[in-house]
């Protein structure tokens, strides 16, 4: 039996079970059937019209920008053809190259790392491109070798673009609160603005994020590139008051991360519940922005409050959820854009404008509020001060490793912790990265430079001072280099060692004062011009009233120095009520004359896009004189002429001032008018403020019919429609301007201050096109003493001017009566 032969081949079988996979991916091997001649042209298509998009858009950007230098390096200076492999050899001739023919926008020439990752570009776009390209580990040390010898040779550096800075929770601090101090001290456009501006600060070094984390990038394209309101969640816990309000932040477009909705960062925070620290909370700060601009249902922060904590999710709810939380600024500071959201730049110019305001000498970029989270983490309280851990990596949104890490951290989910809150409370003051601070903060000037000035410097630098975009850019340098000269005057300062001198005003606190302080009346604002000039003896435009002067008093009390900072509230729901209301806005658009309607309807415009929601009615800035510490108490609307002021301002110190004082209290020179009270220093002080202040209202003196007039300046408009002259264009020989005169005043101004002529020199280009003959009068001035009859227009102006104390223009406007 053992030895009959086996065959494999003669035992049978049973054949295989079914597979129980046979029906896999049937409907999709179905359709492709179906659809068999259309893939096969899809499929090719795509295939041959494939090209390198892999990473960001600004990935793509950079390695399509570095092939086009290339393509154009081998077509023209190696004359090959760019569909030839390109060698080692050709690739350390492009790198030799280019190193010239670029223009860093810093250092003189390029950096160090800018060629590495040059270098990066070239060979992945090389390995796309040609298949057949590679570098063999000899011609990876020779590039990299051309690399360092570039170094050596000083065609590169390592130099940094700028130097790193630190700013932690008590740098941010000093930012925002010199935002607010320099809004309150120096006006502002919009509160907006500045809420705004104090709001992406904050938000930024409590998420410890990048600034095009949570703005948008200019080649961003997927869907909300931006922190939305909706990735923001504010739920109160453990209470209903606005301390018990906690946010969860989800920053979804974090670099590396934008194109994967699965890798998002989460972070807490949670409202400060100290007032001081009001501020720097980004809760109360973007509670406080939503109920400007009306990203809330809510008008006030008590209705929003009570809503909120009536819902049963105990949550805020967003008007618009997917509209930026950081919006772009409309044009030159006019009001926020709600729709628009702002790039990275703009928050890195509003962190350069707050480290000036702040008086930090080092330029701070938003890239240092990060630097400065991940200092304050490390340095909390625990073991190792400033040694890199975990909680920083968190902090951060840097990835952990090993690789099982990343996947223990995802299955554990965001961080649950407020690290904000123990930065703040811990206020971590930095003894190695200590910023350099000025002794006097810089100054924000005011915004436009004089003409004359931006002439000059386009002069100087030889390009068209005509053309307006030229001198804009051209102003935009004069003011970075008064930034510049700032910088080294206080580095200067900080490496003398001889100590400023103390006057006897160095113990005074600086002035915080602003109208919302103390609110001023508009009429003080209007006249103040001539109380001043009434202290000085200088005889201004008589086209207001003067003031009473019993108002000085109430100026110097008004304007006395507060010891509190302006911001400081009792309470934080106070922080939020005061700073959701206010709306005193420097735009000088509010100042425009509202009798004249294309005027009033811009103006109207200008009101209508700065008030509403919680935003209180909107009142006009009042600036003061530098000089209101002696006792000057000037105040004006308008910016312009408050320099004009401040030019000639004769109270320089407390002694000047006590001898006006006594000069005004020495005026023997009463008002004529029965009940009238005023008394003057002159004759002709006394005759203005009768014809300025009594018998008004009065009628036209050329007689038209159903007219009055309740003031000077109405009659003053009125009498234009009487001139003789007709709307020209400037008759000065060789004059270059277009503008078309419809007013007498707006010509002479021009005249006198274009082509420096004066009085009767003006006449001569005047287009007066009817002049009657002028009769014999007295003065018509009313109040005045005279009783010389005058047979010309010359004496009868002669008598206005000297007497009277009249300008050109009034002289002007008395001779239409005639």
């Amino acid at each position: 039996m053992d030895d009959v032969p086996f065959f494999s081949s003669d035992v049978n079988f049973d054949p295989p079970p079914p597979n129980p996979f046979r029906d896999a991916g049937k409907a999709s091997i179905e359709k492709m059937l179906d659809h068999a001649f259309e893939d096969r042209v899809a499929s090719k298509r795509q295939v041959k019209q494939l090209t390198f998009v892999k990473g960001s858009p600004k990935s793509q950007y950079l390695r399509n920008l570095w092939w086009n230098r290339w393509t154009e390096f081998c077509a023209q200076t190696l004359k090959k053809d760019e569909t030839g492999v390109p060698t080692a050899e050709d690739l350390e001739r492009f790198f030799t190259t280019i190193v010239k023919r670029v223009q860093p926008r810093t250092n003189q020439v390029p950096s160090y790392t800018w060629l590495k990752g040059a270098v990066g570009n070239m060979v992945t776009n090389c390995v796309f491109h040609h298949p057949a390209f590679t570098l063999s580990p000899h011609e990876r040390l020779r590039i990299s070798t051309l690399v360092d010898s570039l170094l050596q040779q000083g065609k590169i550096t390592q130099d940094p673009s700028w130097e790193r800075a630190w700013a932690g929770a008590v740098v941010v601090r000093k930012l925002v609160s010199s935002l607010i101090d320099q809004a309150f001290e120096q006006g502002t456009i919009t509160w907006d603005i500045t809420v705004s501006k104090c709001l992406s600060i904050v938000f930024v070094a409590a998420l410890g994020s990048r600034a095009g984390d949570v703005t948008i990038a200019p080649l961003d394209q997927h869907s909300l590139p931006f922190l939305a309101y909706q990735d923001i969640v504010i739920r109160m816990k453990g209470g209903t008051t606005i301390d018990d309000l906690e946010a969860v932040v989800t920053i979804r477009n974090e670099k590396g991360d934008k194109l994967d909705p699965k890798r998002k960062r989460i972070v807490l925070l949670k409202a400060l519940k100290e007032s001081t620290d009001s501020i720097v909370c980004p809760i109360k700060l973007l509670l406080t922005l939503a109920l400007r601009l009306g990203h809330v249902a809510e008008t006030s922060i008590d209705d929003l409050l009570l809503h909120t904590s009536q819902r049963k999710s105990k949550t805020v709810v967003w008007s618009f959820p997917e509209r930026p939380v950081f919006a772009a600024y409309n044009g030159p500071g006019a009001a926020i854009d709600v729709e628009k959201p702002a790039g990275n730049h703009q928050l890195t110019k509003t962190v350069s404008q707050a480290s000036r305001a702040a008086g930090i000498l080092h330029q701070l970029r938003a890239h240092d509020l990060r630097r400065g989270a991940a200092r304050d983490t490390a340095n909390l309280n625990g073991k190792g001060k400033g040694v890199a851990n975990k909680t920083t990596g968190v902090v951060l949104g840097h990835s952990a490793a090993p690789a099982g890490r990343v996947v223990t951290a995802h299955y554990v989910g965001a961080h649950d912790d407020d690290v904000w809150t123990k930065r703040v409370k811990q206020n971590y003051v930095d003894s190695i990265y200590n910023l350099p601070e000025a002794e006097t903060p810089y100054q924000r000037k005011f915004q436009k430079f004089p003409s004359r000035e931006i002439t000059e410097a386009c002069r100087l630098e030889r390009v068209d001072e005509q053309n307006a975009s030229v001198r804009t850019e051209v102003s935009k340098r004069l003011e970075k280099r008064r930034r510049a000269d700032w910088g080294e005057q206080e580095s200067r300062k900080r490496q003398d060692p001889t100590p400023p001198v103390q006057d006897h005003l160095s113990d005074l606190p600086a002035d915080e004062g602003t109208t919302d302080d103390f609110p001023l009346d508009p009429q003080l604002a209007q006249h103040s011009q001539e109380l001043c000039n009434a202290m000085t003896g200088v005889q201004d435009s008589a086209d207001q009233p003067e003031v009473e002067t019993i108002l000085l008093d109430v100026l110097r009390q008004g304007l006395a120095p507060s010891t509190t900072k302006a911001w400081e509230t009792s309470d934080t729901l106070s922080f939020v009520h005061r700073f959701s209301t206010i709306n005193v806005s420097c735009n000088q658009g509010l100042q425009q004359s509202s009798k004249n309607e294309r005027r009033a309807t811009t103006r109207q415009r200008l009101v209508d896009s700065l008030q509403g929601n919680s935003r209180d009615q909107v009142t006009s800035f009042i600036y003061v004189c530098k000089n209101q510490i002696y006792g000057c108490p000037y105040v004006h609307g308008f910016r312009v002429e408050l320099v004009r002021h401040e030019l000639t301002c004769a109270i320089t110190s407390t002694e000047v001032f006590d001898a006006l004082d006594a000069k005004e209290a020495a005026k023997k020179f009463h008002c004529t008018e029965e009940g009238c009270q005023k008394s003057f220093a002159t004759v002709g002080k006394r005759n203005s403020h009768v014809k300025d202040m009594h018998g008004w209202p009065k009628p036209c003196p050329k007689g038209c019919d159903n007219t009055s007039f309740n003031n000077r300046g109405e009659l003053s408009r009125h009498m234009e429609s009487h001139s003789p002259f007709t709307s020209t264009k400037c008759l000065v020989p060789l004059c270059t301007s277009d503008n078309v005169f419809d007013r007498a005043k707006l010509y002479r101004a021009h005249i006198k201050k274009v082509h420096k002529f004066v009085g009767k020199e003006i006449d001569q280009y005047m287009p007066y096109t009817k002049k009657k003959p002028f009769e014999h009068t007295g003065c018509r001035v009313r109040g005045c003493v005279s009783e010389a009859t005058f047979d010309s227009p010359s004496k009868y102006k002669a008598h206005l001017r000297d007497k009277h104390k009249m300008d050109d223009d009034q002289v002007e406007q008395e001779m239409m009566g005639l």
